[in-house]
Parts: C-alpha cells; sequence; structure tokens
C-alpha cells in the first residue's frame, strides 16, 4: 500500500511539472512531445532570432552592397580606354644618319602622345633630346594606321622631360588631357605605348600613389604618378589614362633592379604637362 501511494505520488509530481513547462512554452503537453524539424531534414538552419544593430552580439553592418552583375553589351572599361586614346598614341624611332661607310641605323626610341590634330606630338626629353656620337638622329613617328612620318624636335625641357615634336600631317586624333585632382589611389590606369619597339601595346592597373618624387637617373621627377600598370623601356612619352579615356600623364619612368616592370612605373602628372605644353 504504501509502495502504491508512493508511486502515485510521483505520478502526480510529473504530471504537474510537465504541464508547468507546457504552460511556459505556451504549447499544450502533448505538443510538448512532439518532435520539431531539424536542419538536416529541412535543408535550411533555424533562422536567428532578429537583432537590430548595435545591439550586443548583433552582426556587423554591411560596408558596401554586392555590386551588380555587369548589364548585357557594356563595354570593358580597358576596351573603351584602348579604342578611345589607342589612336591617339604613336611609335617614336630614332635613327642614325646614312653614311657612306653604314647605312641607316635603328637606334631605340619611345612613344610619344599627339597632342594637336595639326601635327605636334608629346614626348619625353629624354627620348628625343639626346645626341648619339656627336650627331643629332633621324627622328620618325609611325601612326596607328602604319604610316611613317618624319618629325622634328620643336621644343624641349630638361628639368620637366617633356619634349614636342612636329609631324607634317593634319586630322590627327589629339588626346583629351584632364586634371589629376580628382583621382584617387586604386582607380584604374591604362597605359599605351610602344614597349620593346611593341607599337600599340595596352596594359592595366591602379594608380599606386600621387605626388612623388624621385631621383630617377640624374633627373628630379615632381608630382609623379605611380602606378603598377606595366611599364617597360619604350614606353617612355606614352600615355597613361584613366577609365574614361582621358589622359592623366606620361609615362616616364620606371624603378627596378633589372631594368624592366617591376610594378613601380611612373608617369609625369597631366597637370605638369598641361602647365609646360604650350610653352614648348
Amino acid at each position: 500500500l504504501i509502495l502504491g501511494l508512493v508511486v502515485l505520488c510521483l505520478g502526480l509530481g510529473a504530471f504537474i511539472a510537465i504541464g508547468a513547462v507546457a504552460s511556459l512554452k505556451g504549447v499544450s503537453p502533448v505538443e510538448l512531445f512532439q518532435d520539431e524539424p531539424s536542419a538536416t531534414a529541412t535543408g535550411e538552419a533555424p533562422s536567428a532570432p532578429e537583432e537590430k544593430p548595435g545591439t550586443p552580439g548583433a552582426a556587423p553592418p554591411t560596408w558596401k552592397e554586392k555590386p551588380p552583375a555587369p548589364e548585357e553589351g557594356v563595354e570593358n572599361p580597358v576596351v573603351f580606354v584602348a579604342r578611345k586614346v589607342g589612336p591617339s598614341v604613336v611609335q617614336v624611332k630614332l635613327f642614325l644618319p646614312e653614311t657612306q661607310r653604314a647605312p641607316r641605323q635603328y637606334i631605340g626610341g619611345g612613344s610619344g602622345v599627339i597632342y594637336r590634330g595639326d601635327g605636334y606630338i608629346l614626348t619625353n626629353e629624354h627620348v628625343v633630346g639626346k645626341q648619339i656620337q656627336g650627331v643629332n638622329p633621324i627622328i620618325t613617328v609611325v601612326l596607328v594606321s602604319g604610316e611613317e612620318l618624319e618629325a622634328e624636335v620643336v621644343g624641349a625641357d630638361r628639368l620637366t622631360d617633356l619634349a614636342m615634336l612636329k609631324i607634317d600631317k593634319v586630322g590627327l586624333p589629339a588626346a583629351e588631357f584632364t586634371s589629376t585632382e580628382s583621382l584617387q589611389i586604386g582607380d584604374l590606369a591604362v597605359a599605351i605605348g610602344s614597349p620593346f619597339g611593341l607599337e600599340a601595346t595596352v596594359t592595366q592597373g591602379v594608380i599606386s600613389a600621387l605626388h612623388r618624387q624621385e631621383y630617377i637617373e640624374g633627373r628630379v621627377y615632381y608630382d609623379l604618378i605611380q602606378t603598377d600598370a606595366a611599364i617597360n623601356p619604350g614606353n617612355s612619352g606614352g600615355a597613361l589614362s584613366n577609365s574614361k579615356g582621358q589622359v592623366i600623364g606620361i609615362n616616364t619612368a620606371i624603378l627596378s633592379p633589372t631594368g624592366v616592370d617591376a610594378g613601380l612605373g611612373f608617369a609625369i602628372s597631366s597637370d605638369v604637362v598641361m602647365g609646360i605644353a604650350d610653352q614648348l
């Protein structure tokens, strides 16, 4: 009899406890024992409780929305720049004149940017401003069409390392120059020129730094744009452009232990270029 009373008391206690738990959860005692769907069964994890930003345990706010996918037909910005700026960039060649003992000899060159449609072309002074064996070299310019024309130096400034060439040709596609005031580190940078004589070569990178001052090969350069767009010997005098196809600098120099691109290229700022070009 005593054992029966103990069992009855325990059963009543358990029933009362189950009822209390069910009441706290807002369900019936029967529902308390039904299985809940698991993440494995449904294929979805249980939803986390909604939290407001700034409350303890809340997820950090998203810095930027995921960029939309490119729209169909939208052109790659580098392709756009190449098409817009490419026709305004020329190859510059230097030759020793023909003598009785030797034919005309190619000795090097660089690149240039058409500044005015009536035949004025910007390049670097170090490309065209030196004598070879005491002789002024013959300078030619190769247009994007492949036409090669003889050029003369009509102005040069060693301090800024800029020079102006003139060819007998009109109707040329002049490049659009713009100020660098709105440039930001990380912006797209596209270099166009003739590295190692390979005309119309296009490389891309970013603006790595602005307003650099560097001492390179006996010259002090001011207000340089630094870029990791590949620049090599022969790029000197070519264009560095932004994503809008506007020239923001004249490619001029590199820092490299090997003499070829190491991701440290420099261009003379277009603000410097526009300040001196009309005086050359």
